[in-house]
């Protein structure tokens, strides 16, 4: 009997700690999420930028189109992969950035790029442009805004 109501207070304590676990850890995971978002695509631009400076070897200019990155995989192999947040975005490079929409609104943006601003060291999440001491940022408004990398 004694190792029965043993059983059944373990069997409580390990539910009562999951269920903290998913109360107090839910955060830390939908933060982690974000965050592997953000860097998936500073880590697509990074890659547009390796690919523009190579292009500006070779031909002593950069490329004004993703395209001319991509001709024969010689730059890029394929287009940089896109994280759930720009899913139906596409990336683009007009020679000084490259960019890609973001497919948030609302809350779910001022938090995501809340997020981009945090890692570029900015101090707006939204800027109209990007600032010329940040690497990348989000770009646009409150209510539509766009990933940019300075390639």
């Amino acid at each position: 009997m004694f190792q029965l109501i043993v059983a059944v207070i373990s069997i409580a304590l390990i539910a009562v700690l999951a269920a903290a676990s998913f109360y107090y850890g839910g955060t830390a995971f939908n933060q982690s999420s974000l965050k592997g978002q953000v860097t998936a695509l500073v880590n697509a631009g990074q890659q547009v930028a390796g690919a523009q400076a190579l292009y500006a070897t070779d031909t002593g200019s950069k490329a004004g189109t993703l395209a001319a990155l991509l001709y024969d995989g010689k730059y890029l192999a394929s287009t940089p992969a896109k994280p759930a947040a720009a899913s139906n975005g596409t990336w683009a490079t007009n020679g000084s950035t490259a960019s890609i929409a973001i497919d948030l609104t609302g809350t779910p943006l001022t938090n995501f790029c809340t997020e981009v601003a945090k890692q570029a060291g900015g101090a707006n999440p939204v800027d109209a442009n990007l600032p010329s001491t940040q690497q990348f940022g989000c770009v646009g408004t409150a209510s539509a805004a766009s990933f940019e990398f300075r390639v």
